[in-house]
């Protein structure tokens, strides 16, 4: 029997329950949106749903290692989510889900609330800027989080207006309604958004339209696949020009808005990584909330800092970490993205912390008489670095450095493989070499590589954009889809055979490899059981094919 109440309370109205039994109070209307004040509040705690255990904490990036390109500390993963083999009922795929909803739900009540209060029309005469900015967020959140829920499962649920029964039971949308929303709603977010006078702590108007050419993009690549899977009626049948034509004009808006910064390690320093010139969006735990769980827990090997405490989830697969040296071998971003080796800690018999007296060593630096080896998880693959705590004395698992979920280099990419689309070959490997000339003077000296681009072949260019993404952006967030956007074909090729080829060779060990499945369900994830089991306008006959 489906739960009536259970979508409702857990997953939409997104209400933390702790050990209390105190009754909390109902707030009024005029007190959460009656003052600037208060409407500022709603929209700090709608990003704040973002950054719980559920989103950009934890589960986000759990959901990140179904992109083929990683492996987890948590051995229950690597036969599920980490081998492309994820079920309905796999912990990151129904918590993510719920994450999403739950921005939404907050945004959908902003939304509702502040145009209600100011008679429906934001950009009418007399409307505060300030309440048109916040709007303007609102309807932002929403389009990314919908666009999430997209990319990851297709067609789903939208709901637009608070929570009521009317609300909470929706069937799919098509994936058309889908892009219908999320398109519209980044129109309005682009007018109503602050531009350059933005106030601390949230996104420009500038990250709606970097987010909408990132939509139209995705639309064109879809159009030139040609793949089943992708195809949205009304979008993708329109070919692929007039998407690159979208795309680049509503980048062209972004450009020279924001800045690299000097030196790529930059990016991962607390003292140096947050709110930078090169930040697009980023979630602001510093901001919304210092006291919660960080990211570093999950990308942070067990050890490695003196809490003992990290979870250690996420490590790059070998054969992603031989491509990033074969692209671009000396590049110093190897170092910064990477961790090889370091000496831990551990508790003692008193409760004491010291060093556990060896050396970890991470793929590829275990050898026995040269040889590369791989017996075991630390040997066997490789920490992200620049993700990682960098305070090896941290005793918790706290931190307020932000999460950053789009930034300018992630634009210079992105636009550079728009351009080479629209046969700009200079503009394109213009856009590149910006990326390029700053990661070779991102190590203690210039270094030889990576070498800047000259033009060349459409298709070359296009892969190559494609590594030099996971070099720059690997583990942020765009590994899932930027694989999956040309097509399963390209996928096969790139992901799931190169990693199958590696697994199937001299240097794979069956104890701890998972060889990937030839199937095009791994295009999308499961629907979540917890939204099958709680929504009777969704049953098992609405799964996505093959689950």
């Amino acid at each position: 029997m489906k739960s009536i109440y259970k979508l409702i309370i857990i997953g939409l109205l997104g209400i933390g329950f702790g050990c209390s039994n105190e009754i909390l109070p109902v707030l009024t209307e005029d007190e959460v949106y009656g003052t600037i004040e208060s409407q500022k509040s709603a929209v700090l705690g709608m990003y704040g749903t973002m950054l719980d255990f559920k989103g950009y904490a934890s589960q986000q990036h759990d959901v990140t290692m179904n992109s083929g390109f990683f492996y987890s500390g948590k051995k229950d993963y690597n036969f599920t989510i980490a081998s492309l083999n994820a079920t309905p009922t796999d912990i990151p795929v129904n918590d993510a889900w719920l994450n999403y909803y739950k921005t939404i739900n907050s945004a959908n009540d902003i939304i509702y609330n502040i145009e209600k209060r100011n008679g429906g029309d934001m950009m009418a005469e007399g409307v505060p800027s300030t309440s048109r900015n916040y709007v303007g967020q609102a309807y932002f959140a929403r389009a990314l989080n919908y666009y999430r829920i997209f990319q990851y499962w297709g067609g789903a649920p939208l709901r637009i207006l608070p929570v009521s029964m009317e609300e909470v039971y929706k069937g799919r949308a098509t994936k058309a309604e889908m892009l219908d929303l999320i398109i519209s709603d980044l129109e309005k977010a682009t007018e109503m958004m602050a531009g350059d006078d933005q106030e601390f702590g949230f996104p420009k108007k500038y990250a709606a339209n970097f987010l909408l050419a990132k939509v139209y993009s995705s639309i064109a690549y879809a159009a030139e696949s040609n793949d089943e899977w992708l195809k949205v009626e009304g979008y993708t049948d329109q070919g692929s020009s007039i998407y690159w034509d979208l795309a680049y004009e509503e980048g062209l808006k972004v450009h020279q808005k924001y800045s690299l910064v000097p030196r790529y390690g930059d990016l991962w320093e607390l003292q140096t990584g947050n709110n930078t010139t090169e930040s697009i969006f980023e979630i602001q735990f510093s901001v919304t909330s210092a006291t919660q769980t960080s990211f570093y827990r999950t990308f942070t090997p067990k050890s490695y800092t003196m809490g003992v405490n990290n979870f250690g989830r996420l490590y790059a697969n070998p054969e992603l970490y031989d491509k990033m040296v074969e692209e671009s071998p000396e590049d110093p971003r190897i170092g910064e993205t990477f961790m090889n080796r370091y000496v831990g800690y551990k508790k003692n018999d008193d409760g004491s912390i010291g060093h556990n007296g060896w050396e970890t060593l991470h793929y590829p630096e275990k050898k026995v008489q040269g040889v590369v080896t791989r017996t075991n998880l630390a040997t066997g693959f490789t920490p992200l670095h620049k993700l990682m705590q960098r305070d090896r004395t941290a005793t918790t698992v706290t931190a307020d450095k932000n999460w950053v979920i789009f930034r300018y280099a992630d634009y210079l990419l992105m636009m550079g493989a728009i351009a080479n689309k629209k046969g700009l070959a200079g503009d394109a490997v213009s856009y590149v070499n910006e990326v390029l000339s700053r990661a070779r003077n991102s190590g203690e000296t210039v270094t030889e590589f990576p070498k800047d681009w000259a033009p060349m072949g459409q298709d070359e260019f296009d892969l190559k954009v494609f590594w030099q993404r996971r070099l720059e952006l690997v583990g942020e967030g765009t590994d899932w889809f930027d694989a999956r956007k040309r097509g399963y074909n390209f996928f096969k090729t790139n992901v799931i055979d190169r990693h199958n080829d590696f697994v199937q060779g001299p240097l794979g060990v069956p104890s701890i490899d998972v060889t990937y499945p030839d199937n095009t369900r791994v295009m999308y994830l499961p629907i979540p059981n917890d939204e099958i089991n709680s929504n009777y306008l969704i049953t098992g006959a609405d799964q996505n094919p093959g689950y």
